[in-house]
């Protein structure tokens, strides 16, 4: 059904070179943005753009050091492995900084923090090393970013795409995640796209520039985000990606005032270890964006016993993962509501491990409240047996796309179902860019009038990764960060 959660990680979307990107919406206001990058005098070859740059959220940003009121809730250490990243600024071996930098003679893509990590990792790295360098000689070239220089975004995006899929056919294997990054996020200046003689970011120590490009640029709107993104993977390598406790929210006497994610854990927890935070951010992002959408457009749902969600494209480590997250973070926070039906809708959907019977908290039993979830391993339009919904949401879609599953336009026949129900669509994307895309290919389907947005979700994770398909506009995205009902 065209979905790509992973597609600024792992599964890399080939560009659509014929493409014309719709207007860009004017960007919310935020407290002063310091532009103005200066170049550092010392051999560190570092730029400074530390200084008032704008937090994630509008309405203030949460100090994940401090206490905030919650008893029942403890930090979880449990971790477990997740795969491996590519940060052209931290070795591969290690991940720590690159103070003394030893960057693969060869390639020049590769850097490491000492010789032995390097000669630790060329086992690793050694196939697709050579790849690069017979596509180098194929094109006559010295450098496999030697003709970047002044690329438009599109097809800078094209150019890394190509790059990419030439040496993953030398290579003769499908590329890890980690390598298709080296090709998708590449050190090169972020305004000419040139590779050699860089200054780097001093806050940041990620992000480069040319000499006099520095200026030009909106990193610092960006900066700590990136920032933050290079210390989850820093974390991760060395302890384990965060599995943490989801905290129960109380049944609520009465309806909740929501403002945005941050007010929401700060109501409710009382110690937050920071990546655990960003974790439970990307966890309770669905249930609370698809409240929201509820609490603002159809009100009348609030006063019903029986609420129905349908999430189409639904997949297994994102919107069914952590369960209880549609209980805690949803179910609890309506008063009147005494059950809950969430309907999951996905071709990559294992519905015969998934559909398991869920056991609501003592709680909602005592309240005779409850919950049930099924799930149809199926593209939506073909989907058969599933109700009558109160509200459909479609989580980071990618509905612009014109090739989805198994390489074939599954979305229009879909797009035709979702609206033919007559309750609201929430649509949510990684940018604003997508946002506005989907609506586009929405209204190419069936016209329709907007009820809400596009806009800002005050709901969205605060869980940063890297961009890809708009990196121009900003390094770094959010899931559910835009959202819109239609």
């Amino acid at each position: 059904m065209g979905r790509r959660k992973n597609k600024h990680k792992q599964e890399i979307s080939p560009p659509n070179e014929n493409r014309q990107d719709p207007p860009i919406l004017k960007p919310e206001k935020n407290s002063k943005i310091q532009r103005d990058l200066k170049k550092d005098t010392s051999d560190s070859k570092e730029v400074d753009c530390i200084t008032d740059i704008p937090k994630i959220n509008e309405t203030g940003a949460m100090d994940l050091q401090n206490e905030i009121s919650f008893e029942t809730y403890h930090p979880s250490s449990e971790r477990f492995t997740g795969r491996e990243y590519y940060l052209y600024s931290l070795c591969q071996v290690c991940k720590r900084e690159l103070v003394k930098k030893v960057t693969c003679p060869k390639c020049n893509l590769i850097s490491y923090c000492s010789q032995e990590h390097r000669r630790e990792h060329w086992p690793s790295h050694a196939d697709l090393c050579d790849a690069v360098v017979a596509v180098c000689v194929d094109r006559g070239v010295k450098h496999i970013m030697q003709g970047a220089h002044n690329l438009p975004p599109d097809k800078f995006r094209i150019f890394r795409f190509k790059n990419m899929i030439d040496c993953e056919t030398k290579v003769e294997r499908p590329l890890e995640g980690w390598e298709k990054e080296m090709f998708i996020f590449p050190n090169v200046c972020g305004i000419c796209k040139e590779y050699n003689n860089l200054v780097v970011c001093i806050n940041c120590k990620h992000n480069s520039f040319c000499v006099g490009h520095q200026e030009k640029s909106n990193h610092s709107q960006w900066c700590e985000h990136v920032l933050q993104f290079k210390l989850i993977v820093e974390d991760q390598s060395k302890f384990g990606v965060v599995r943490p406790s989801i905290p129960v929210c109380e049944i609520q006497p009465a309806l909740p005032k929501l403002s945005d994610i941050n007010c929401f854990f700060q109501s409710i927890c009382k110690y937050l270890e920071k990546f655990e935070y960003l974790q439970l951010t990307e966890i309770a992002t669905c249930p609370l964006t698809a409240l929201n959408t509820i609490l603002k457009t159809k009100t009348e749902l609030l006063s019903t016993k029986k609420i129905s969600l349908h999430i189409v494209g639904a997949e297994s480590d994102f919107e069914t993962s952590n369960l209880e997250k549609w209980e805690y973070y949803f179910l609890h926070l309506i008063p009147n509501l005494e059950h809950l039906q969430v309907e999951f809708i996905g071709p990559e959907l294992n519905a015969k491990t998934e559909n398991e019977k869920y056991t609501v908290c003592k709680q909602c039993l005592i309240r005779n409240k409850s919950i049930s979830f099924k799930f149809y391993n199926n593209l939506y339009h073909l989907c058969s047996g599933k109700s009558k919904p109160d509200l459909v949401c479609v989580f980071n879609p990618g509905l612009y796309r014109s090739t989805g599953f198994n390489g074939a336009d599954t979305w229009s026949p879909s797009i035709t179902n979702m609206l033919a129900y007559g309750s609201p669509v929430l649509v949510t994307e990684y940018t604003q860019k997508e946002i506005l895309m989907d609506i586009e290919r929405v209204n190419a389907t069936r016209q329709i009038l907007l009820k809400s947005g596009p806009s800002r979700n005050p709901f969205s994770s605060l869980k940063p990764s890297l961009n890809f398909v708009s990196d121009e506009e900003s390094p770094v995205i959010f899931k559910n960060y835009f959202h819109c009902v239609m």
